[in-house]
């Protein structure tokens, strides 16, 4: 097995999976999008070591590109939270201020 294989098989270990950890925040309502951080900073630190151990040029960005993964994701997840509270409280409203008959029997 060549170098450039070991490497790439060592490589592949400490990927993260941006999607998983997108679904697990979204599910958790933005709960996740801390241990997503960590665990993106935690292998893009193993995956530097692997380049220094087999010589090859490091991730520039300390986090990868999962960091900005993570800032876009909340954004989104900011601003749909906020379009549903508002409509929500928009149609709560409305139930409330519709008047009922006490004539006609509720079925």
């Amino acid at each position: 097995m060549s170098e450039l294989e070991r490497a790439r098989i060592s490589l592949e270990r400490y990927q993260t999976n941006h999607i998983l950890h997108a679904l697990l925040s979204f599910f958790t309502g933005g709960v996740w999008i801390i241990v997503w951080v960590i665990l993106t900073a935690l292998n893009t630190r193993k995956r530097n070591d692997i380049y220094r151990e087999f010589g090859l040029p490091e991730e520039s960005n300390p986090v990868g590109c999962g960091c900005l993964l993570v800032i876009l994701f909340v954004g989104v997840m900011y601003f749909w939270s906020g379009y549903m509270m508002s409509h929500v409280s928009n149609s709560s409203f409305m139930i409330e201020s519709h008047s009922f008959s006490t004539d006609t029997p509720f079925i």
